[in-house]
This record gives C-alpha cells, structure tokens and sequence, in this order.
C-alpha cells in the first residue's frame, strides 16, 4: 500500500513485500540504515530466525523498529478503522 500512496514524493524509499521466513536475496542484504515493520515477525514459525533475516538487511550501523502486539487490545483494530 505504502508502494501505492507514495511513490513520487519519496522516491529515496525502497517499499518491498519480502517472506522474512525465506533466505534474504543477497541484493537485499547489508543495504539498509533502518528496516521499519508492523506486526511482521509474530505469525512467523520460527521467530528467531525472521529476526536473523531482518538483522541481514541492516548495515554495521543500522537498526531495526518493529511493532509487534504481545496482547488483545480491544480498541487497536478501531484506531486503524478511523484512518483513511
């Protein structure tokens, strides 16, 4: 979606879908300063090895930001509803 709203005015941004479960094409591999993902790792079989997967992609510098729910909020799926 992100591919869709913004590719003109951030042309700097690579947006990929990308399976963190499978091998990190070496294209992909220590090329980014920051790897942003929501609700990414949670649903994986083995969370460990999606983390080494997402770790791969970072340059010696870079780092990783995930959102992740560890809990039922009730109310999460209203505030994402409210949004256009």
């Amino acid at each position: 979606m992100a591919k869709r709203t913004f590719p003109q005015q951030y042309p700097w941004i690579d947006f990929c879908t990308l399976g963190v479960e499978k091998d990190l094409p070496a294209a992909l591999q220590a090329k980014y300063d920051r790897v942003l993902g929501t609700t990414v790792v949670h649903a994986a079989s083995y969370i460990t090895r999606s983390c080494e997967q997402i770790r791969l992609m970072l340059r010696k510098d870079g780092f990783v930001m995930l959102l992740e729910l560890t809990r039922t909020i009730n109310w999460f799926d209203l505030i994402f509803r409210l949004l256009s």
